[in-house]
């Protein structure tokens, strides 16, 4: 059994205290608090925050823009060679909120604050149940959300990695409540919330906080060892298998087609090293308490000295298993933050699933602020209980206005190091785009035209909302045939620090001359003399090719294509054609016109004298088909990294289009899921009625 040292009129205190404070009251409560907060502190600042502004504002752009012309916006055909859109979890669409940033200006500061208000509420609850009074508890739910982890990633602009994390101590509640019997209502709440969490966007934030739960029950199950039978530990573990599971099945539909997204990326051969990428360093350990010290962003674990110096005393003076193995995994979780120079991060990149496909272990400090702002909370509701009321009020306005002080001298740090602006860069990518229409770049048949920039002059996910396609990306995930032919064919590799865009050198030499890459326009100079320079004679978009050459597998198609294959006579294929297609023989390939592009849709016409290949300067993916009548042919990667159909001979109407595959499949799953959801929870029994008056 758990044991606290804190006096049973405390507990009686607290268990009416949660009786009397209806979830209404807690939801005004929080949302008023957090309403001039959130603005007051934010004010501008995230308009001009880094992954705001050129991840987040130009995907839901996008998005609305397709939408608005009746288009749906299954694939991205503006970033990086072309890449799925709505199958990319990054994105945020999954998440139902997402859409309130359409919302123009009112929406990113209306959606932060109600996930500020949603997570502080969360948090509080989570106090109350392990021991602390309310007061104590509202200013925890305070601390956490402008703690150093989640506000500094606000200014960032990491808007739905801190909407994940806010889920975890609604997660982490239900999860310490788990009964010794199987209780529909919590493990239905549990999954939905595990769901949500998932949905935001960000899965190293799902994996994060199941490692973390996992790891605290099982801790649980160690530390009770004789004061509990095996099969009441089984149950507790079953019941968050269960809810584990749920959750897979309520979010099938938003993982499933993203891993097939993650299998054609460029993470597939995932080193230690690349894991490692920002990880925590000792000597920023004084970050946690110092005013003084603001380490690098992704290792910014800022939770107050007030709460540091707490939680350590509540880690002695209060005797709760929970919090025991709250604070271990806290340690657990530091450990792995140190990245590989620690053994805990080498264990769990070898062992643990999904661990070698995620960088930035800072990430997991997550767990230290979380541990020491509820060790803090209980352990000050100790105090105050011993002092007395009176006293333990002024101890809790005292403790309040330090952090405060603390937080007042760390915010501005934050919004300087973190916020910049950029939209002067976004006044000159619109006068890019004039620049474009100046040259009669837009091609008569709607395709739009492509370019080889620096992010510096235009940010890749900009270029959607212009309409021109970059060569380049800035997404968490780059195709990895694209990415791999475009740094080989320059003979230049990868920078390892980076993935998520092309090495910079890539830019900088020669932007019109990527082999076999249609390129329109870029900017050439030494630095001080720029100009912007254009291709009269570019790739053409698509071509019919009659004469194909075999190539066995992928690497080998990679070394071909860079070692100088003649694509303009014959096309490099992986897998044997199915009809009699001449192979070896060099015949010029038959350039075409695009005669209706859309993001996920084109039209082209074909004159086919015989059998042979539909090749697209696009980026080849599974799911791409093309409608040749009533017949529908698959895509298949041909000259590496490019989009290929194998065709018959004869005049062709060729609709070629996209949808993500495994999104039916998914979507079904889902659905069923949530049925079954829906019955069981009509279907309760007695016995699953929750006895506790906290819980009711």
């Amino acid at each position: 059994m758990c044991r606290s040292i804190l006096p049973s009129s405390h507990v009686e205190q607290v268990k009416t205290e949660q009786v009397k404070t209806s979830p209404m009251r807690e939801c005004l409560m929080s949302g008023l608090l957090f309403l001039p907060v959130t603005v007051l502190v934010f004010e501008l600042s995230l308009f001009f925050a880094p992954d705001y502004l050129f991840l987040f504002e130009p995907f839901t752009k996008y998005f609305a823009g397709e939408l608005a012309v009746g288009s749906f916006p299954w694939w991205n055909p503006y970033t990086g060679l072309g890449r799925p859109f709505f199958s990319d979890v990054h994105t945020g669409l999954h998440y139902p909120p997402t859409y309130l940033l359409l919302v123009p200006f009112a929406g990113v500061h209306l959606i932060v604050w109600l996930h500020c208000a949603f997570g502080a509420m969360g948090m509080k609850r989570l106090c109350v149940s392990l021991g602390a009074a309310s007061g104590w508890a509202w200013l925890a739910g305070f601390s956490f959300v402008f703690s150093g982890f989640l506000c500094g990633r606000l200014f960032a602009g990491q808007l739905f990695v801190v909407f994940g994390f806010l889920y975890l101590p609604w997660i982490l509640k239900e999860v310490l409540e788990l009964d010794t019997n199987w209780t529909r209502p919590r493990i239905i709440r549990l999954a939905v919330l595990m769901a949500l969490q998932f949905l935001t966007g960000h899965p190293q934030v799902f994996w994060l906080s199941n490692v973390g739960i996992w790891t605290l029950l099982l801790l649980l199950v160690i530390l009770d060892g004789r004061d509990a039978n095996r099969s009441t530990q089984l149950r507790r573990v079953g019941q968050l298998a269960s809810a584990t599971v749920v959750a897979v099945g309520l979010a099938c539909f938003s993982w499933l087609p993203f891993l097939d997204l993650v299998a054609h990326s460029n993470r597939t051969e995932p080193t230690i090293e690349s894991a490692s990428f920002l990880a925590f360093q000792w000597n920023y350990l004084t970050g946690l308490f110092a005013g003084t010290s603001v380490p690098p962003m992704e290792s910014n674990a800022f939770t107050g000295a007030v709460w540091v110096l707490s939680g350590l005393f509540g880690l002695f003076a209060v005797k709760d298993k929970r919090l025991r193995a709250l604070f271990a995994v806290a340690l657990l979780a530091l450990a792995f933050s140190l990245g590989q120079s620690s053994p805990v991060f080498r264990a769990a990149f070898h062992l643990a699933p999904g661990a070698d496909g995620f960088r930035i272990p800072a990430r997991a400090l997550i767990w230290a602020t979380l541990a020491l702002i509820i060790l803090g909370a209980v352990a000050m509701t100790t105090l105050q209980q011993r002092v007395g009321e009176k006293k333990g009020r002024g101890a809790l306005l005292i403790f309040a206005v330090l952090f405060l002080i603390e937080l007042g001298v760390m915010l501005p740090k934050w919004k300087s190091e973190y916020t910049r602006n950029a939209r002067v860069d976004y006044l000159f990518a619109n006068q890019f785009k004039e620049w474009t229409k100046d040259l009669n770049l837009e091609s008569p048949t709607n395709t739009p035209p492509r370019c080889n920039l620096s992010l510096g002059i235009l940010p890749a996910n900009w270029a959607a909302e212009l309409r021109l396609c970059h060569v380049n990306g800035d997404t968490p995930l780059f195709l990895g045939r694209p990415w791999r032919y475009l740094h080989a064919s320059r003979g230049i590799q990868p920078d390892p620090r980076i993935n998520t865009s092309l090495n910079p050198k890539v830019v900088q030499s020669d932007p019109l001359k990527i082999p076999y890459v249609t390129v329109n326009v870029g900017v050439q100079g030494d630095g001080s003399h720029s100009a912007i320079v254009v291709e009269t004679n570019p790739v053409p978009r698509a071509w019919f090719s009659v004469s194909v050459h075999r190539s066995s597998e992928e690497s080998e198609s990679l070394a071909a294509m860079t070692g100088g294959f003649p694509a303009h006579v014959m096309t490099l294929v992986e897998q044997d054609p199915t009809t009699s297609i001449p192979m070896g023989i060099p015949v010029p390939i038959q350039p075409l016109d695009i005669q209706w592009f859309e993001s996920s849709r084109l039209l082209i016409d074909v004159h086919a004298p015989q059998a042979g290949f539909l090749v697209l300067n696009e980026a080849w993916f599974p799911g791409w088909k093309a409608r040749v009548g009533r017949k529908v042919i698959d895509a298949q990667p041909v000259n590496h990294w490019m989009r290929g159909f194998e065709l018959p001979a004869g005049e062709h109407r060729i609709e070629v289009y996209f949808r993500p595959r495994f999104l039916s499949f998914g979507c079904f799953v889902s659905l069923a899921t949530l049925m079954g959801l829906f019955v069981w929870s009509r279907k309760v029994q007695p016995k699953d009625v929750e006895k506790k008056p906290a819980d009711v």
